[in-house]
């Protein structure tokens, strides 16, 4: 079964057993990961340090293929991190960091919980890490 593991900058990061071989994040949170195998750079500056994994920005990011497939909805660059996991076919995504409990993140929150929402209807699997507030009341 193909899994990937979403890394956001929360506290449940350093819960993360990295035991996927796809280890995805977003933005500077990579510097906090012990692993990483693609970085989603969605928003910001240009990208221009030298690391050994893959790095999306919005250039080079499928955004017409997959809007087309699924529908225009992102709030925030774990979304892009979502979709894109549907896009590419996996069937189990794992999330650490990924808390969504702050103020700033009442924005943010629906559009994750959206593209979970989409990944559980395709009958993928959704283990969220500890301390998130992700998929509850």
């Amino acid at each position: 079964m193909r899994e990937v593991t979403i890394l956001g900058g929360g506290e449940s990061i350093k819960y993360c057993p990295y035991d996927t071989k796809e280890i995805w994040t977003c933005n500077r949170v990579y510097k906090k990961a012990k692993r990483v195998t693609k970085l989603f750079w969605m928003h910001g500056f240009k990208f221009d340090e030298d690391v050994d994994f893959q790095v999306i920005t919005k250039k080079t990011y499928p955004y017409k293929a997959i809007i087309e497939k699924f529908g225009d909805y992102f709030t925030d660059s774990v979304c892009y991190i979502l979709a894109y996991a549907l896009y590419k076919g996996y069937k189990k995504i794992k999330l650490y960091g990924v808390e969504m409990n702050l103020k700033r993140h009442q924005e943010e929150r629906p559009g994750v919980e959206f593209w979970l929402g989409v990944a559980k209807g395709m009958g993928i699997q959704i283990e969220i890490g500890e301390g998130s507030c992700l998929m509850k009341r």
